[in-house]
């Protein structure tokens, strides 16, 4: 599969009928269907959370925008998101892609009000991936169930040193509530002057160029454990100082918090002789009934805060 990606108007499948006569459109409504040939797809037409994985199983991305956007901020959505994949897959026409490098250096999402408000963190579990709508994320039932606007700063892929970056440098205030999950702790950022790379094992066997920096030992090396637990530590102080309220949510990572003491720890991993209940359509994450169990669990920790 190669997709065309753009704006949601009608230059983008004249064009890729151009590539390609049986080219169509991918949206909400069909792109958990097997696609093959060149398809045509928008953030008008898919949320980031469903774009990003199906460029992951895609052979690789054209780029072709309009001469005019039917918004700005589509372009500047559509660029950043593209830019964040360049480490990733293939993208075609990446040149036309401004230079969102300086993004690096700032929280991936600010402040939504002045009341108290939820901030999670955290990986493609929190981030959604593989849901038919973001509604379906625990995340925004959360949000729903509690009455609190939610800001997010999750990626897909992303490691424990990049989101407690994240939560360190967000605008979080008195009475908020940082909900954190957590994920593998070799995972690591690695910063360029192209894009950030969530660096992990699959991710590292694609990039040849990395080998030489960073070996197979150090990926399975006890730093990164450790490591990551003086991080999870750091940002429990930063919360405690601030008056900030803690939960660090376990969906599927591989770290115990031995010196934890300052906020609520929630183990949400399913036990060896069960699972969760469904699958997103993916197939990799989890479905909208596990979403819906772990917004209840991680509401019901919220309301004895």
């Amino acid at each position: 599969m190669i997709i065309v990606l753009g704006d949601s108007s009608e230059y983008l499948s004249e064009y890729s009928k151009k590539l390609d006569e049986n080219s169509y459109l991918v949206d909400m409504n069909n792109w958990n269907q097997e696609h093959t040939g060149i398809v045509y797809t928008s953030l008008g037409d898919l949320d980031k959370s469903t774009l990003v994985t199906l460029t992951f199983s895609a052979e690789k991305v054209i780029y072709y925008p309009p001469e005019q956007w039917s918004l700005e901020d589509t372009q500047k959505e559509t660029e950043k998101l593209l830019f964040e994949l360049i480490p990733y897959i293939k993208i075609e026409n990446s040149d036309l892609i401004k230079d969102y490098s300086q993004n690096a250096f700032l929280p991936v999402e600010s402040r939504k009000t002045d009341k108290s408000q939820l901030w999670c963190a955290g990986d493609s579990w929190v981030y959604g991936s593989g849901l038919d709508s973001l509604e379906e994320r625990w995340v925004n039932l959360l949000s729903q169930e509690s009455g609190l606007e939610f800001s997010l700063l999750s990626r897909p892929g992303a490691s424990i040193p990049w989101a407690a970056d994240q939560i360190l440098r967000s605008d979080i205030r008195k009475n908020d509530i940082v909900v954190w999950g957590m994920t593998e702790v070799s995972r690591f950022p690695w910063y360029s002057k192209k894009a950030t790379t969530h660096v992990n094992i699959f991710a590292w066997e694609k990039m040849k160029e990395m080998h030489k920096l960073v070996t197979l030992d150090y990926l399975d090396s006890d730093h990164h454990a450790l490591n990551a637990l003086r991080l999870i530590l750091q940002v429990e102080n930063f919360c405690e100082k601030i008056g900030a309220k803690l939960i660090l949510v376990n969906f599927w990572g591989d770290i115990e918090f031995p010196l934890v003491r300052k906020c609520e720890v929630l183990d949400l991993r399913p036990s060896k002789s069960s699972s969760y209940p469904d699958e997103a359509k993916d197939g990799m994450h989890p479905g909208p009934k596990s979403n819906q169990i772990f917004a209840q669990k991680i509401f019901n920790v919220l309301t004895t805060l």
